[in-house]
């Protein structure tokens, strides 16, 4: 049955495996009747939910932000924020065991082997 013939309803979008434009889709495109409501529809589809996620980035980047910082560490400050809270883990409840105590040594050690590697750099 040609699509035109056929209504549709909106509880025939199946909201757990289909995404709007997937259903806009297979009711209005190939419809030449349908054409401009579909072309209306795409434009629709593709405009921005808004900049509350940007503004967020933002904010929690000035949270971390320390005077004279450097960019490498703000991104791996970031990662480490995005990756706890994308875990929802409550770092108020980690359980500190001398294994990761140890793996905190080694990468402040190996931070300050690269923060004297980049000293030697910039006075030669």
């Amino acid at each position: 049955m040609p699509t035109s013939n056929r209504r549709h309803r909106g509880s025939d979008l199946n909201r757990t495996d289909q995404n709007l434009d997937v259903f806009y889709s297979k009711i209005l495109a190939g419809d030449g009747k349908q054409a401009a409501l579909w072309k209306v529809v795409r434009m629709l589809l593709t405009l921005s939910h808004g900049q509350a996620s940007v503004e967020s980035g933002f904010s929690i980047n000035k949270e971390l932000l320390i005077e004279n910082m450097e960019e490498e560490t703000i991104v791996t400050q970031r990662i480490v924020f995005d990756a706890v809270r994308l875990s929802n883990m409550d770092v108020t409840k980690i359980d500190i065991k001398q294994k990761m105590m140890a793996c905190v040594r080694h990468s402040h050690a190996a931070y300050k082997r690269a923060l004297q590697l980049k000293k030697d750099k910039q006075s030669a």
